[in-house]
């Protein structure tokens, strides 16, 4: 039986007394009246006027102390990325194993397939804003010192990074179904993955050593492109070949961006050239894939939003989680030993091999 638990904000909505009409015209410029604005915009889901308020003035003309700005600056983003903090609690429970009678087997699968309707790059730059916001309150979260805000904000910053981290797994993907359980066109190879996962596993197997060890899956690398920021990688085709006449080839074209000791996949939405400007026949040369960019123009990648924001994610709430959201912790921690020991068995890191190793094993 899945199980469903409601928490509040502590902290983060604050007791308001009116005075919010939707416009915020009500807002007489004191910071009592500014704070009951901001309160009331957050109950109405009006995330786009807390953004602006606060972004201004996190105090919000006094109103507020800078960590309660914060706080509520950070539920705005997470509101606008269609989450709430309640809600990211709810799915991680609901994703327990539903044939078992108790709270002890959780998967991530079922995680990224709850939450693939938001993985769209938007969200995770929302989720990311979030997360800053949070560590601003509070960075070293396993203090033994922290206040009530702080732990607060720890515990929803480590949320927050289980969501990121899910729906940039689900958005590389594309299609997380077709993952789980392919249909007949979706596993060309037979073996009961989905070809979309596996060659996610194959571009991340490529990352690091040039090669790919799954069988059915071919690449064929077209040479480093230079965009016009400046970031420079390798565009590769990954595709499975198709011997029934009723299906298609699978591909997806990858660029792989190494840089020092990073060495990694990045996060693409549709086509471009080296410009930025859309095309839509790629052919891994003057059409590529397109790279998404974070807030500061950096490239996203699977290792910045996927790895390092599920290792953060357990690492965080284990630091912070009291008796009550037990079962949280328990999730969070065996959706990264899901992941993480994939290939090792070692849960203290999360490494592209074990997510190759994961992707390739469901």
């Amino acid at each position: 039986m899945k199980k469903k638990i409601t928490i509040l904000f502590a902290g983060a909505f604050l007791a308001s007394c009116g005075g919010y009409d939707e416009l915020g015209l009500s807002d007489d410029g004191s910071g009592e009246a500014c704070r009951y604005d901001i309160v009331a915009a957050l109950d109405a889901g009006d995330y786009d006027y807390v953004i602006q308020k606060l972004s201004s003035d996190i105090t919000c003309n006094g109103g507020m102390t800078v960590e309660e700005g914060n706080l509520n600056l950070a539920a705005a983003y997470v509101g606008n990325a269609g989450f709430t903090i309640p809600d990211i609690v709810n799915d991680i429970l609901q994703s327990q194993n539903t044939n078992l009678s108790s709270l002890q087997d959780y998967q991530f699968d079922q995680f990224l397939d709850v939450l693939s309707t938001r993985a769209k790059p938007s969200n995770i730059t929302l989720l990311e804003k979030a997360a800053q916001r949070y560590r601003s309150i509070a960075d070293a979260c396993d203090s033994p010192d922290l206040s009530n805000i702080e732990k607060d904000a720890c515990f929803y910053r480590g949320l927050v990074e289980a969501a990121r981290s899910s729906i940039s797994l689900a958005f590389t993907l594309d299609n997380v179904k077709s993952w789980i359980d392919p249909g007949k066109c979706e596993d060309l190879n037979g073996n009961g993955v989905g070809d979309n996962g596996e060659i996610e596993a194959c571009s991340l197997e490529y990352a690091l050593n040039n090669s790919c060890t799954i069988p059915g899956v071919n690449y064929f690398s077209y040479g480093n492109v230079t965009f016009s920021d400046g970031f420079t990688y390798e565009s590769v085709r990954f595709f499975v070949n198709s011997t029934d006449p009723d299906c298609s080839d699978i591909e997806s074209y990858k660029l792989i961006y190494r840089s020092g000791v990073i060495e990694t996949v990045v996060l693409t939405e549709g086509f471009c050239d080296t410009d930025y400007q859309s095309c839509s026949t790629p052919d891994g040369v003057n059409c590529l894939p397109c790279p998404v960019l974070d807030a500061e123009g950096n490239p996203y990648t699977v290792e910045g939003t996927i790895l390092d924001a599920i290792e953060s994610a357990a690492n965080l709430i284990t630091e912070t989680v009291g008796n009550v959201n037990a079962d949280v912790k328990q999730a969070v921690d065996d959706f990264r030993n899901e992941v993480c020991t994939a290939a090792d068995n070692d849960p203290s890191t999360c490494t592209s091999e074990d997510l190759a190793e994961y992707l390739k094993s469901q």
